[in-house]
């Protein structure tokens, strides 16, 4: 699905970085074969909850789950196909024990003297035979209250889609003492 554009107090919105993007992981294991992810995006990504005083121009998404187009969270998606494309080597980070959506996993971006940038996606083993798995990403947004990364239980992005693929159970690491 491609989000194209949308033209919002006469300016217009250029959303095809957020087309579906293909990436490549390469797990671990010696001798494991590169795996297909593709990826595609909510709108979360660049709106907001919907406020009393926002222009109806700005409303939209599915009927189902209407939002406000928010400038500051497509700024922040711009990058976004930059950052899936790096994540192959980098960590993913498992939600807060207590929170509601336990099958989305968390990408983050810091950047000296800026808030976090989360990213919320899943992962699931793909139903088509041209890659191994889809990765959906929920959301994305500044999230000034995350606790640092050393705080947060983690898996290698590349391990996460392995087990993904081989239908493993994805375990939160045990408590550090």
């Amino acid at each position: 699905m491609s989000w194209g554009a949308m033209r919002i107090g006469g300016v217009e919105y250029d959303l095809t970085h957020l087309d579906p993007l293909l990436i490549w992981v390469q797990p671990n294991a010696e001798g494991a074969r590169m795996l297909r992810v593709l990826v595609s995006f909510s709108h979360h990504v660049f709106t907001r909850a919907i406020q009393p005083d926002d222009d109806p121009a700005a409303v939209c998404g599915p009927s189902t789950d209407l939002r406000c187009f928010c400038p500051e969270r497509f700024g922040l998606s711009l990058r976004l196909r930059e950052i899936i494309k790096a994540a192959g080597t980098q960590k993913a980070f498992f939600p807060a024990p207590n929170h509601v959506r336990q099958r989305n996993f968390l990408l983050l971006e810091v950047e000296a003297g800026q808030p976090p940038y989360l990213i919320a996606f899943n992962l699931e083993r793909a139903t088509r035979a041209d890659v191994e798995a889809v990765m959906f990403v929920v959301s994305a947004h500044s999230r000034p209250s995350l606790p640092p990364k050393s705080q947060m239980d983690s898996i290698r992005f590349a391990t996460l889609v392995a087990k993904v693929v081989r239908g493993e159970a994805i375990n939160r690491p045990p408590k550090k003492r």
